[in-house]
């Protein structure tokens, strides 16, 4: 499956602790007050018997404390309080429970992060970073491991002035950074309505289809990232006169890295649809650099010079991970570290694979 070595081997990550708060917002004088852990089909209840000025701190407190008193939930989460809010950080990646209150006081139940067990790998995908947190780990991509970029651009209004603006960035990506310019010239009782809806038009004549979103909102320019991984700039300027812009991100644009490409292996695990693949927190061999066999998006066949672009969002039968030769609305990030080495197509076990070469990536936008 592997022309030229070499080969980085990392952990099928993506698990993830369970984390939720309880918030209590009303407490009752000599109330007991109760709580409710339910976990794999048992449940378990703690409880804390108010005095006769009950606040909500002191109800939190005392909770918390039968919480750490009970030995079948001590195995399950940490708990821990705040003021008015217990903070219960489950032990386990991937074990889930839920909390929830009883009829005496009240209080706010939050998964503030739900329990995920770490994601299983089939060869032929690409797998990106997990994140900077996690450097050992690997996972396949999704659309949430992706913020798109956003920028605002705010001007002043001056009259009878030409107000510039231009996106700088790589709209064919082929490699080669463009400037797509617009001006517009404001009138004798100028205004920023005006001047921002003229400049918006302007550019929405410049702009490839699908690349970025231009829309105002009667005071400023609002230019959004429509592809994963799509970095991009706006300079701003006005002729003769004092009126000024403010440029400022909105938003940054985050995207892990593309790491390459897993690779086959000896050691795999069959599914419960028979299917090879490495199980969740396991050691993936990914090939960073060489030619490997890549499983294609459905319905694709690969050709020489086609970009690369590989899949975030899948809807069946349609698999994250799989490569394609065009971008797919957002559902895709392009891979400029990746090209296609053939353009014939192998079938091996009922999967379609194209040719790719992966070179080192410095995809890291």
């Amino acid at each position: 499956m592997i022309k030229n070595d070499p080969l980085l081997t990392k952990i099928a990550g993506g698990a993830q602790n369970q984390i939720t708060t309880v918030e209590v917002t009303s407490a009752v004088n000599d109330g007991i007050h109760t709580l409710t852990i339910t976990y794999n089909g048992a449940s378990v209840s703690v409880s804390y018997t108010a005095d006769g000025s009950a606040t909500a701190s002191e109800v939190a407190g005392g909770l918390e404390a039968a919480l750490d008193a009970e030995p079948l939930l001590g195995a399950l989460f940490v708990a821990s309080v705040s003021t008015a809010t217990i903070t219960l950080t489950g032990r386990v990646p991937g074990q889930s429970f839920v909390a929830s209150w009883g009829t005496v006081g009240a209080a706010t139940v939050t998964n503030t992060q739900a329990a995920a067990e770490a994601g299983a790998i089939p060869p032929g995908r690409g797998v990106i970073a997990r994140s900077t947190t996690y450097p050992k780990q690997c996972k396949l991509p999704a659309t949430t491991d992706h913020v798109l970029k956003v920028i605002n651009a705010t001007p002043t209004a001056e009259n009878s002035i030409a107000y510039q603006i231009a996106v700088i960035a790589d709209l064919n990506f082929d490699g080669v950074v463009e400037t797509y310019p617009a001006v517009y010239t404001s009138d004798g009782s100028a205004t920023v309505q005006e001047i921002v809806e003229g400049l918006q038009a302007a550019l929405d004549a410049q702009m490839p289809a699908n690349t970025i979103a231009i829309t105002e909102d009667n005071t400023k320019l609002i230019f959004t990232g429509e592809l994963p991984g799509l970095d991009f700039h706006v300079t701003a300027t006005e002729t003769g006169s004092s009126a000024t812009w403010t440029i400022a991100n909105a938003t940054d644009l985050t995207s892990p890295r593309f790491l390459g490409v897993a690779a086959l292996d000896r050691s795999f695990e069959q599914n419960a649809s028979d299917e090879l693949e490495y199980p969740g927190g396991s050691a993936v061999q990914v090939l960073t650099s060489g030619q490997i066999w890549a499983e294609l998006d459905a319905g694709v066949s690969p050709s020489i010079g086609a970009q690369v672009w590989c899949r975030l969002n899948a809807t069946s039968p349609e698999v994250r991970g799989a490569f394609r030769t065009t971008q797919d609305a957002a559902d895709c990030f392009l891979v400029p570290s990746a090209s296609w080495a053939s353009a014939e197509v192998s079938v091996q076990g009922g999967k379609r694979l194209g040719l790719l070469a992966v070179r080192p990536s410095r995809f890291t936008v």
